[in-house]
């Protein structure tokens, strides 16, 4: 096995299971089942503010940290089968570097592409639950 093939295998594991976390993370936290963490979903002044407004900044970020997750997923079995590719012959070394590499870069551009609206809709929903508790809050 070349280190095309190789790392053509190890890259498409790591990236669909990279996908395959990023869309369960998303999912748990959107249904309420993830709470305010230390180590996963949309950390921010504003989501962190309140669970509420860890709620929805994730219930409203869900779909494009679903397609980010998507994405990575189907670039992660596009390279696995490109591995394989490689292996029975059928593709070159010279030919699987040129795919891996336009595999790889528009996979890892579109996850943060996705994950970074993603947090930015949450981010948003956050504030404006928090400033919708405060006006109620003044109100009082």
């Amino acid at each position: 096995m070349t280190e095309t093939t190789v790392a053509s295998f190890i890259l498409g594991g790591l990236i669909f299971l990279s996908g395959a976390v990023l869309m369960s993370i998303a999912r748990s936290a959107a249904a309420g089942r993830l709470g305010r963490s230390a180590f996963a979903g949309i950390r921010t002044s504003a989501t962190t503010a309140s669970d509420e407004a860890w709620r929805a900044a994730h219930e409203r970020a869900v779909v494009p940290y679903w397609w980010g997750g998507a994405v990575s997923l189907v670039a992660g079995l596009a390279m696995i089968a490109l591995g394989f590719t490689m292996v029975n012959g059928s593709i070159s070394e010279a030919t699987g570097d040129q795919i891996l590499l336009a595999l790889v870069v528009p996979a890892m551009l579109g996850m943060l592409g996705f994950v970074c609206y993603g947090g930015l809709v949450g981010y948003r929903a956050a504030r404006q639950v928090n400033a919708t508790a405060n006006n109620i809050g003044e109100k009082k």
